[in-house]
């Protein structure tokens, strides 16, 4: 038994205390109700799109030009109001969060054989533009585009909703709803560090455009010179290890005494010498670098000090071994092309040298002994080892004054033009054997 009250109507059950009377009534019922279902535009469906929501969206019922009452959507979307037999308008007033304001009016009318009416009524969600631009660079290279870069698109609920990748320009864009993501970079241009996650949040209709770029790892440039000359040094073998004493990777310095370790994470390092080139002294100290930031040159430079000997110059007569006084030599390194000593023979014939650092020296007389020929020829030697004595002898000839045979006859004619252009004198040569 079911009866309709109506604030146009009086009660027609009382209740009471029932008698054994029985009667027959007659019951109208007029009036009926809408219901509303809200559903999403673009999908069509009564699921919100993002973090938008259906809930507490307002619409006003009209009937002509006068509201007759409002509804309010529940978290489904869904809304109920009773009304009287008559024809209505329906009008969102207020939309639900993450959706647009409806333009849209929805007529629907309750009579006696459409008494429960059903409306469907869709929304747009706000949805904004992602503009992903990707650059790749640093440790010294310039940035440049990078197409090819890989990202995922996560929900609130750790969804993966869209895969972008860049085109050749280095761009990715793509239309997302109402709500935050997380955007994952799943793939980077090899050697260069993706970039870490990273949220966005939509709430308007607009281009949310995020610059991202790809580091490069860090690198080490590393340096090699000589301690006495300043100048680089190639093949000396240098190692790069963590600071847990782990391997990261060794190289030779090249002829401009550098050496590249790339791809180096944040962290502590240090620099050991492995092998010294030839000449030098092998550097045992570690040298400790740090990995502070991506995308940046780290430059050590280490110095190597070169071994040490000793030399001796001996300035001899060429057929006696007579030992000569007073010959003076420059000294030349060869593999820097640097004149390093100018000395003097003393009267043992001799010039020491002591603790003359490791390398190739080539010898040259610039001044003979009087009475002697200068020597000009090049002596050179090699110094490799430490402590290692090097000597040297240079034997010179002697000056000497020749008088050519004549007969008598042209000697009283040479002396004759002498004494005629001269006065009185004699001519000599110099013959060397």
């Amino acid at each position: 038994f079911g009866a309709f009250v109506s604030s146009q109507w009086q009660d027609i059950i009382r209740v009471g205390q029932p008698d054994e009377k029985w009667a027959q009534i007659n019951i109208q019922v007029y009036g009926g109700q809408v219901n509303i279902q809200k559903l999403d535009e673009d999908k069509e469906k009564s699921v919100p799109q993002g973090d938008a929501t259906f809930e507490d969206a307002v619409y006003e019922v009209f009937k002509g030009n006068v509201s007759v009452g409002t509804i309010i959507t529940d978290s489904s979307g869904k809304g109920t109001l009773s009304l009287d037999y008559g024809t209505y308008t329906l009008k969102e007033e207020t939309p639900p969060r993450g959706y647009k304001l409806s333009d849209k009016e929805y007529t629907f009318t309750i009579s006696s054989s459409n008494y429960n009416v059903n409306v469907l009524v869709m929304d747009e969600v706000i949805k904004g533009r992602l503009k992903l631009v990707k650059t790749k660079g640093g440790s010294g290279e310039e940035f440049t585009v990078e197409e090819g870069a890989k990202f995922e698109v996560i929900d609130k609920d750790s969804n993966v909703v869209y895969e972008l990748e860049t085109n050749e320009k280095g761009m990715a864009i793509e239309k997302l709803a109402f709500g935050k993501y997380t955007i994952h970079q799943t793939k980077s241009a090899e050697g260069y560090l993706p970039v870490e996650d990273f949220e966005i949040e939509i709430y308007e209709d607009k281009i949310y455009e995020v610059d991202l770029q790809n580091l490069k790892l860090s690198k080490l440039e590393f340096t090699k010179t000589d301690y006495s000359t300043g100048k680089v040094v190639p093949n000396a073998l240098i190692e790069v290890y963590k600071d847990n004493d782990s391997l990261v990777g060794n190289c030779k310095t090249d002829s401009k005494g550098k050496c590249v370790f790339p791809n180096l994470e944040i962290g502590n390092y240090y620099i050991l010498e492995k092998d010294a080139p030839k000449y030098y002294k092998l550097n045992k100290e570690k040298m400790p670098f740090e990995v502070k930031e991506n995308g940046k040159i780290i430059k050590c430079t280490m110095e190597n000090h070169r071994k040490e000997g000793s030399l001796k110059i001996i300035k001899k007569d060429k057929k006696t071994n007579k030992l000569l006084k007073g010959a003076e030599f420059d000294i030349y390194l060869t593999d820097i092309n640097k004149l390093l000593f100018k000395g003097t023979t003393n009267e043992k014939g001799e010039i020491i040298i002591n603790n003359i650092i490791a390398g190739k020296y080539c010898i040259i007389e610039t001044k003979a002994p009087e009475g002697y020929k200068l020597d000009k020829n090049k002596h050179c030697i090699s110094i490799e080892e430490d402590n290692q004595s090097v000597e040297v002898i240079i034997k010179d000839n002697k000056n000497i004054i020749v008088v050519p045979k004549t007969s008598a006859f042209n000697i009283i004619g040479i002396v004759a033009t002498i004494l005629i252009l001269s006065g009185s004198g004699y001519f000599i040569y110099e013959k060397f054997y």
